[in-house]
């Protein structure tokens, strides 16, 4: 989204002054369509060339500073206010750009803005400019994929990582692109966690089904990404983040199994990339589901594994703690920093912890079913509550 915006910048201001006059209608069958979208894209140039600025800003910041963090919401609020006429915009300058090369072709004059009254598009008789237009518009409901695919990440980063996103859209627009990008990695693990993110959307209304549909989906496109792409953290991350999902959609051996798959994936992870407070998040997480397994659990694991999982609340504590240095006031992980305290049997430790989570700003859908369970704690373990 970065250079993207950047390079939208002379082409939108171009599109803002651009003088229509008779000429127009040889080539567009109807007089309004450009008039049109102009109108409807101009309001839009001030939030946009905001955007294009804050996202330049974030290129000269350190990765996940205050000033880097802040500039990305910032960012992140401005998208989510314009991310359909961005798409519009790529629509009609790719339009644009397919109508200069037609006229190249034909040898015509491109002077328009010295000589309005100059006859500028002379098809023969021969074309159909209907369906010379045609093609050129394509139809309505196809998306536009932008051929940078730099700037084409940079935009969906922006898009996965806010929460006012449309999750649902997102997921839409990246299900359109990906038999373009079906061999490229970075686009793949993009890909499974806009499926995941629409997921959680499914499971708020309560559609499992189709939630558990999508969780097996974006495993399979995470292992796709792994499979071009070993040594990437974020392909690792999100390999561990999907499988790691399916535990609520199989059986018990099988989840002990794709637990073995989540840590091997999330200590990879963290070796590339020891500064990504959700890793640590994953990695307490995990500490805290094996030191909670059942006995039944431990010896079904003993058999699957020559060295079954161990782990303590204690480890899992530490795991979060480090998370928290990172990413401060995170609610999911304070949720579980609680709960190592609950299965330590220590609850005022836990409701002082489970106060403070509840006490952060519900934002995304994933807050949604975090704020509820620390509301179903908060409620049983309330009256462990100290003045101090």
């Amino acid at each position: 989204m970065i250079s993207q915006l950047n390079s939208l910048r002379t082409p939108m201001t171009l599109i803002c002054l651009i003088p229509f006059n008779s000429a127009y209608p040889v080539l567009f069958p109807t007089d309004n369509y450009i008039l049109q979208q102009v109108d409807e894209i101009r309001p839009f140039y001030p939030k946009l060339k905001l955007l294009a600025n804050l996202t330049g800003q974030m290129r000269t910041c350190k990765e996940n500073s205050e000033i880097y963090l802040a500039t990305k919401q910032k960012a992140s609020a401005a998208l989510a206010e314009c991310q359909i006429v961005v798409i519009k915009i790529n629509i009609f300058l790719d339009q644009i750009t397919t109508v200069a090369d037609i006229v190249d072709q034909h040898s015509c004059s491109a002077s328009f803005l010295d000589d309005p009254d100059e006859e500028y598009f002379d098809f023969t008789d021969t074309e159909d400019v209907t369906e010379v237009w045609a093609s050129i518009n394509g139809s309505q409901e196809d998306l536009h994929v932008d051929s940078n695919l730099d700037a084409l990440l940079d935009e969906l980063d922006l898009l996965l990582d806010s929460d006012t996103s449309d999750r649902e859209y997102v997921y839409n627009r990246l299900c359109s692109m990906k038999e373009k990008f079906i061999g490229n990695a970075d686009f793949l693990w993009r890909f499974a966690k806009a499926i995941h993110l629409f997921g959680i959307v499914l499971q708020n209304r309560n559609e499992m089904e189709k939630r558990k549909e999508l969780a097996f989906e974006a495993y399979e496109y995470a292992r796709k990404a792994y499979e071009i792409e070993k040594n990437n953290p974020e392909v690792h991350k999100w390999c561990a983040i999907t499988v790691g999902c399916l535990g609520d959609f199989v059986g018990t051996q099988e989840k002990i199994m794709n637990g073995h798959a989540f840590k091997e994936h999330v200590d990879k992870a963290i070796a590339l990339k020891p500064e990504d407070p959700s890793l640590h998040y994953m990695l307490g997480r995990w500490c805290y589901e094996v030191a909670m397994l059942s006995w039944l659990e431990r010896k079904l694991a003993a058999t699957l594994f020559s060295s079954p999982p161990e782990a303590t609340l204690i480890e899992a504590r530490g795991h979060l703690v480090e998370a928290e240095k990172l990413k401060p006031e995170w609610k999911e992980n304070l949720l579980y920093l609680a709960k190592t305290y609950i299965g330590e049997g220590d609850y005022s430790a836990a409701i002082k912890i489970i106060d403070r989570a509840l006490s952060i700003p519900v934002i995304s859908e994933d807050d949604n079913i975090i704020h509820g369970e620390l509301e179903s704690l908060e409620y049983k373990y309330q009256t462990y509550r100290t003045d101090d």
